[in-house]
């Protein structure tokens, strides 16, 4: 969740805010394509993301997030949240999941 006031962003945290002025949801992995310029974001919105709210206020979103400025800061974290995608890709997957409580009980601890 981004959280801006006057055109700036004051707040960033995980998750859904319970209000919103406009909604875009998208992956963990494809907010990092998003960053690194390999994805659009009509892209990431084929691939599973949502949009939602005021268009008005999803103008004034488009504004800032294809500005110059934005674009460098979502760069600068791309290689970080392609690696927590990963784990998290890796946690959802309950065969994985299975398999290393399977080592785990099979396997005796010093």
């Amino acid at each position: 969740m981004l959280d801006f006031s006057e055109g700036r962003l004051v707040a960033e945290q995980f998750g859904l805010a319970p209000e919103f002025d406009v909604m875009v949801k998208v992956s963990l992995r494809d907010t990092a394509l998003l960053g690194a310029g390999q994805l659009s974001v009509l892209e990431a919105l084929e691939r599973g993301g949502e949009i939602a709210g005021d268009i008005a206020a999803l103008a004034t979103l488009a504004a800032i997030l294809e500005s110059s400025e934005f674009k460098a800061l979502m760069l600068s974290g791309v290689s970080r949240c392609l690696a927590m995608a990963t784990l998290g890709e890796l946690r959802a997957d309950s065969a994985l999941r299975d398999g290393f409580a399977r080592v785990m009980a099979n396997t005796e601890l010093p």
